[in-house]
């Protein structure tokens, strides 16, 4: 049985946080490799509940401000539609 844990909204930091420092915990099932298993829950949502909110800075602000004119809608359909075309990624 699976169970979500919790999600972390503003967190964009914390998946690869994560994926570093619970690497050893993995627990792959059959070709899916983003599980993981840990005997003591608590002690890595206090971990992760500790983090602080990503706050966006700098040069991060800049590209979020001007991400409606980076990203058309002609980019999002090229986008979906070369997903549609692939059956590797179907």
């Amino acid at each position: 049985m699976l169970d979500v844990l919790g999600t972390w909204q503003h967190r964009g930091n914390v998946e690869l946080y994560f994926k570093h420092r619970y690497n050893s915990f993995n627990y792959r099932i059959g070709k899916l490799t983003e599980y993981y298993k840990f005997k003591d829950v608590d002690t890595v949502l206090d971990d992760l509940y500790a983090m602080q909110p990503k706050i966006l800075e700098g040069q991060e602000l800049v590209i979020w401000d001007d991400y409606d004119s980076l990203v058309t809608e002609e980019h999002i359909n090229l986008v979906f539609s070369t997903f549609h075309d692939c059956p590797r990624l179907r």
